[in-house]
């Protein structure tokens, strides 16, 4: 019972958030890790690689990872998100089948197979936000991306090599799905 109430909690505290609140936990907890420790670098898998760049952007860690980083979508109704969100509150969506992960299928249950349009709203705005900062971010910066994705298209990498005006290079895989860090090339 109490894990119920915790995960309610999470789902409440992630649906009554907005970007600007996940932009301002970001830059915190940087700032927090510069008091502690002499060097930070910093990273994320898809949205949290926007968050990333918009950190480097910021405060220009030496290094930066950006994992399969969602700057572009196959999902093209993305864009729609900040009219949609005010007729409609969630979509269903197909379930996804996490059977080899069952500490991730329980970690996303609240979120599998349901798309909250103000949520999607709130990465539309991050994802443009991150796309106009490209061009500041001096980070040094390794970028994981897999062809076989299917959330994040392969040609995000025209995007990063026509923003990024910094030292980048690239891992790519060709058999990990989204979750570049979970997967069949996760060791690599």
């Amino acid at each position: 019972a109490a894990s119920d109430v915790y995960k309610r909690q999470n789902k409440d505290d992630f649906l009554d958030s907005t970007w600007k609140d996940w932009l301002r936990a970001v830059c915190e907890n940087y700032i927090n890790l510069c008091v502690t420790f002499e060097t930070v670098y910093v990273g994320g898998l898809s949205m949290g690689g926007l968050l990333a760049t918009l950190i480097a952007a910021r405060f220009n860690p030496d290094k930066i990872f950006l994992c399969a980083p969602a700057f572009t979508s196959y999902d093209k109704r993305v864009k729609y998100a900040p009219f949609l969100k005010f007729f409609i509150r969630k979509i269903a969506m197909r379930k996804k089948n996490y059977e080899d992960d069952p500490e991730y299928a329980r970690a996303i249950a609240d979120y599998n197979g349901v798309e909250y349009l103000k949520k999607t709203a709130d990465f539309y705005k991050i994802q443009k936000l991150a796309l106009k900062n490209m061009g500041f971010v001096r980070s040094q910066t390794l970028t994981v991306l897999s062809k076989a994705d299917q959330t994040v298209p392969f040609d995000v990498k025209d995007i990063i090599d026509k923003n990024l005006k910094t030292q980048n290079e690239y891992l790519i895989l060709e058999n990990s799905g989204h979750v570049v860090t979970n997967d069949t090339e996760k060791e690599t």
